[in-house]
């Protein structure tokens, strides 16, 4: 609401990175997939199953993808500010509207008119026409648009959504982001495990009377704590062990340089 064009023009990237028709990154993908079925009937059976296990990963990777960018776009615009800054947001200006809103038609025309560009420029690929899907969608759209309109009440009252009782929903009600990628964090637990953090209060003793509370889940990226974290602490580890080298006399300097230099003496002539 704070910031419509932003919105649609990024929801059209959302789309279109998620390879969902009837926009470019769909044609895209879907040329790939064909390349890829198209080498089943040439690859030996040893490459068959590699092309297998690549498909499946394709697969799964677009999966993942329009989940990223279902929750990106319902955290950032869909869902109540959080912060003041947030509250406080306001449409940009409309110089920095246009470049991304190029795209965005950009991203469309590519989708709707791959077959037309392809042929265009001297290329022959067994793809549907998306133009006609296009028109289809519209057609489509149009006929709901106007039954809603034909049938639906015309008189219609605005309230707030139902809460459970609570008169003033907050942020915090809201479904998070973190939230919405848990059924995603538990299939893939053995990659990206979680801790989860809890506090309780209660107003009595015998922990009856329930004061207040505080839950936080950490996700543990596989790459973060086996691969990137291990090296970045042994870099940190020689980076400090150098700096102590550094914080020596005159005469310990002297002779680290002349290790140093027998040490390369040594290695040249090892090598050479």
């Amino acid at each position: 609401k704070l910031m419509p064009y932003t919105s649609v023009i990024f929801l059209v990237g959302a789309v279109s990175i998620s390879a969902l028709p009837p926009f470019n990154g769909f044609m895209s993908e879907l040329m790939l997939f064909e390349s890829f079925f198209q080498s089943f009937s040439l690859a030996e059976s040893s490459i068959k199953i590699l092309l297998f296990s690549v498909l499946a990963i394709l697969a799964l990777t677009s999966a993942l993808a329009a989940a990223c960018f279902v929750k990106a776009f319902g955290t950032v615009f869909l869902a109540m500010p959080r912060s003041q800054e947030a509250a406080s947001a306001k449409e940009v200006s409309k110089s920095m509207i246009i470049g991304p809103a190029i795209l965005a038609v950009a991203c469309l025309v590519l989708g709707l008119f791959a077959v037309q560009i392809f042929s265009v420029a001297g290329y022959s690929f067994d793809l549907p026409d998306m133009s006609l899907v296009g028109l289809v969608l519209v057609i489509f759209g149009v006929l709901v648009f106007g039954m809603v309109r034909l049938f639906s009440p015309r008189k219609s009252r605005r309230s707030e959504t139902w809460a459970c009782g609570y008169v003033r929903p907050t942020p915090r009600f809201e479904y998070t982001a973190s939230g919405f990628a848990e059924p995603l964090f538990q299939i893939f637990r053995l990659i990206y495990r979680t801790r989860h953090y809890n506090e309780r209060s209660y107003e009595d003793n015998q922990q009856a009377i329930f004061k207040q509370g505080k839950s936080a889940i950490h996700t543990i990226k596989f790459f973060d704590e086996y691969i990137y974290l291990p090296v970045a602490g042994l870099f940190g580890r020689i980076s400090r062990f150098i700096s102590r080298l550094q914080d020596v006399d005159l005469g310990s300097h002297i002779l680290y340089s002349f290790i140093t230099v027998l040490l390369v003496i040594l290695a040249a002539r090892w090598l050479w």
